[in-house]
């Protein structure tokens, strides 16, 4: 398998079956913390990846407070 990086470029991973099991249970793991529908079972998590570089978020105004996400409902 060939895993392409922005920064690296193409690297190339040996694929075994515990490699496929170990991706199998991460897809498991996170469609569980991903099926709900309530907005509170996803809390916001401000990083530094809310506003970089030059630009920012397309949600950053929503997270910030100056609109709520019922706004959009």
């Amino acid at each position: 398998m060939v895993l392409y990086f922005l920064k690296h470029g193409a690297r190339f991973v040996d694929v075994d079956e515990r490699l496929i099991e170990l991706a199998k249970q991460e897809l498991e793991m996170i469609h569980k913390v991903t099926e709900s529908d309530n907005m509170d079972d996803y809390p916001r998590q401000e990083s530094g990846l809310c506003k970089w570089s030059s630009g920012q978020c397309d949600f950053y105004d929503v997270c910030k407070g100056q609109q709520k996400i019922e706004d959009f409902k």
